[in-house]
C-alpha cells in the first residue's frame, strides 16, 4: 500500500548508522523482550479455575445456611 511505513521503516536510518557491537546488542536486547513476553503467554491463568465456583449461591442461601452469624465464645 502506499502511504504505508512501518515502524521498522522509520527507524532503520538511525539503526544503518550504529556499530556491529551496537546493532548486536540492540538484538540482544530486543530477543531477551521476546523471550519474556512469551514466557507472560505460557503462564496459566490461576484464578480461571476458580471462574463460575460463585456464580450459583445467591446471598438469600447463604443466610440460611447453618454457619452464617454464628459466634465463638470460647476456643
Amino acid at each position: 500500500m502506499l502511504g504505508t511505513t512501518s515502524i521498522a521503516d522509520i527507524y532503520m536510518p538511525i539503526l544503518e548508522t550504529l556499530s556491529a557491537d551496537n546493532k548486536l546488542e540492540l538484538i540482544t536486547k530486543l530477543s531477551t523482550s521476546l523471550r519474556k513476553e512469551n514466557t507472560k503467554n505460557l503462564r496459566p491463568d490461576i484464578r480461571a479455575c476458580f471462574k463460575g465456583d460463585w456464580s450459583n449461591i445467591n446471598s438469600e442461601d447463604l443466610r440460611k445456611n447453618d454457619f452464617y452469624g454464628r459466634t465463638t465464645t470460647e476456643w
